[in-house]
């Protein structure tokens, strides 16, 4: 269900943030077939909570506590990729860049 996730945390903040890019073909699944409609999807509260629901499974499964647990989720409707400009050619994640082509939902979700 999950392809892509970048963990975010702030000092000025007791929770982290998981960025999360859902897969194309839970996407697809979930009836969301063009880009606008993964768009539309990645912005539906009640999606992001499924996420947070599978997040809070693994990070249990894993023995984290909750201060090492995402509780805010904000969803990613495109791949980070070396072409758009977020991954380095070594498929490292270029966190500023992610983090900034987000921005608007993180705004949203108050992160």
């Amino acid at each position: 269900a999950i392809d892509q996730v970048l963990c975010v945390g702030k000092s000025t903040k007791t929770t982290l943030c998981a960025v999360i890019v859902p897969s194309r073909d839970h996407m697809v699944a979930s009836g969301a077939s063009t880009e606008a409609e993964k768009e539309a999807l990645c912005k539906d509260p009640k999606y992001a909570e499924a996420f947070g629901a599978i997040v809070k499974d693994v990070a249990k499964k894993r023995g984290l506590s909750q201060t090492e647990t995402p509780s805010v989720i904000v969803l990613s409707p495109h791949a980070w990729t070396v072409e758009n400009d977020l991954l380095t050619a070594a498929q490292k994640k270029k966190r500023p860049q992610i983090l900034a082509s987000v921005r608007e939902a993180l705004d949203a979700a108050g992160y």
